[in-house]
């Protein structure tokens, strides 16, 4: 099997899903986080070359500050 040199990912709905979860739209970015971590291990197992990591910027960057401390 081949498998892409790139891969392009937005991040989306962790903070929806936090508050509807959690009612902690922050817990959400941490989960989110933590699962975006699992993707980097994977990427670099199977020797995924480039692997783009976006953001959702259509909420404030306020709402955002929760998953750039950690």
């Amino acid at each position: 099997m081949i498998s892409p040199s790139h891969i392009a990912i937005i991040m989306d709905g962790n903070g929806r899903w936090g508050l509807k979860k959690y009612n902690d739209r922050n817990k959400g970015h941490y989960y989110g986080l933590l699962n975006i971590n699992k993707v980097i291990e994977h990427c670099i197992k199977i020797k995924i070359k480039y692997l783009t990591l976006g953001v959702a910027w259509r909420v404030a960057p306020s709402a955002s500050a929760g998953w750039l401390n950690h």
